[in-house]
């Protein structure tokens, strides 16, 4: 049951990012971003380090560091 709700859950983001256009697309992309680095940040101590003097809100990949 839980790869089937996986499925679905995956496939209303298609279709919301599909009829949102562009700007919809654009702004899942940066909410997703920032959801993915305050995760790292919270529970990576190797992150906290890396990423200490960045700002709270990064706009663009391109702004964090190599890894």
């Amino acid at each position: 049951m839980i790869r089937r709700l996986d499925v679905l859950s995956a496939a209303w983001e298609v279709w919301r990012a599909k009829a949102g256009g562009s700007a919809s697309l654009m702004a899942r992309q940066q909410q997703r971003l920032q959801a993915l680095i305050t995760f790292a940040r919270t529970n990576s101590a190797f992150y906290q380090r890396l990423n200490q003097h960045l700002p709270d809100r990064i706009a663009r990949l391109s702004e964090l560091p190599p890894v």
